[in-house]
């Protein structure tokens, strides 16, 4: 197997975004690093990806998307003992009011 020709390293994001009022969400991938990796092997380059993910569902689900997309994901390490990352926002607006944004981050990178 040859090197990949380009390296990505950096932090891949699952997202759950409200799709409307009856609290459905949909699921979906997000992170700089990410997006471009599988942007340019969706091209025709040749990519690897770089970063430590929890040997769990969600890093499963990652692997499974570079994968899927072409990027070798062979050097990622998997922590099956990694603390669970969170970061969450939140947007509400109110009939009287302007949207008001919060953030929620623990151990983060």
């Amino acid at each position: 197997m040859s090197h990949p020709k380009i390296i990505c390293m950096g932090e891949p994001m699952i997202e759950f975004n409200q799709v409307d009022d009856t609290g459905r969400y949909l699921f979906g991938y997000g992170g700089d690093t990410s997006n471009c990796a599988i942007a340019a092997a969706r091209a025709g380059a040749s990519v690897g990806f770089f970063t430590a993910l929890g040997a769990d569902e969600f890093g499963d689900s990652l692997m499974q998307l570079w994968a899927d997309n072409g990027v070798d994901a062979s050097q990622v390490l998997r922590n099956p003992d990694a603390i669970r990352v969170s970061t969450s926002s939140a947007m509400a607006r109110t009939a009287m009011s302007s949207p008001i944004c919060a953030r929620v981050r623990r151990r983060a990178a």
